[in-house]
């Protein structure tokens, strides 16, 4: 300042230890933040593998519990069929209807073992165009002996020209035939009309298959655990529950989804939606 001839000056001083003593306590609080959140991520990441282990020790359990008492009863029933074959060595009429029924029972634990493997199955590489009509027809020419059986009206309904889909036959019969026999064994002891119906229709780029059956329906209770690996609502001895858990598998592997209803009229309905397949030049 300018005032005369010789200068002067004018000073300001500022204490900022208040400052920095604020901004030091809000780093060493940021960089303790950050730690307890490193912390944190880590217990979180630790209790989540506990229970990835814990899960898949609990799927072990039931797949082991599931698994023997699968084939307890074919191995009991096969101890007691070979021990009247050793009765029956001069009669061989007999002896042929009994070894007929160990032959069943050899079929029935190769039944159990191959679900085992399919669920374990891995997708393929390659993809296919495939009928999904043609498989439809396919899966129910196997249950037209049980589907007279059990006095079960079918009806089959189709509504669209292109049903091709990309995957493999084998794989898109087997999701067919767990939801058929699914619909049969719900209908097994249920009095009245017995109905499984299939319906096909093509909804934009997806096929939209629905079979669905006059059952009990879905329980509220089972619902949530309904496509999970070794979960059933059947008796001991009637099933591995893997056939609905295969079925989710093999439909994710062939991008599309299923979900389970329960239909306003009674029964249970699964609807499956398929990508159509697309030609590629």
């Amino acid at each position: 300042m300018r005032e005369s001839l010789a200068p002067r000056y004018l000073v300001t001083v500022i204490d900022i230890t208040r400052r920095k003593r604020l901004e030091q306590a809000l780093r060493e609080a940021r960089d303790s933040l950050e730690d307890k959140v490193v912390e944190r991520t880590r217990e979180l990441e630790a209790m989540q593998q506990e229970l990835v282990q814990a899960e898949k020790l609990a799927a072990l359990g039931r797949m082991s519990s599931a698994v023997v008492h699968e084939l307890n009863q074919p191995l009991t029933a096969m101890r007691t069929y070979l021990a009247i074959c050793r009765q029956q060595l001069d009669q061989p009429l007999l002896l042929g209807e009994s070894l007929g029924q160990v032959n069943s029972l050899v079929d029935r634990m190769a039944l159990i073992t191959r679900q085992l493997k399919t669920f374990a199955f891995r997708k393929p590489e390659r993809m296919e165009p495939v009928a999904l009509g043609a498989c439809i027809d396919q899966a129910l020419s196997l249950f037209r002996g049980r589907l007279q059986e059990q006095g079960i009206e079918l009806q089959v309904e189709r509504n669209c020209d292109d049903d091709r889909v990309a995957g493999d036959s084998a794989r898109l019969e087997q999701v067919l035939v767990n939801l058929i026999r699914n619909g049969c064994d719900a209908m097994a002891d249920r009095g009245g009309p017995r109905i499984l119906s299939l319906r096909l229709a093509a909804e934009g780029d997806w096929l939209q298959l629905e079979v669905g059956d006059s059952g009990g329906g879905i329980d509220p209770s089972a619902r949530e655990k309904l496509f999970e690996p070794f979960f059933t609502t059947k008796s001991i001895g009637n099933g591995l529950g893997l056939g609905l858990s295969i079925v989710r598998s093999i439909v994710r592997d062939l991008g599309g989804e299923i979900r389970a209803d329960n239909r306003p009229q009674g029964g249970a309905v699964f609807s499956l939606r398929l990508p159509k397949y697309v030609e590629t030049a």
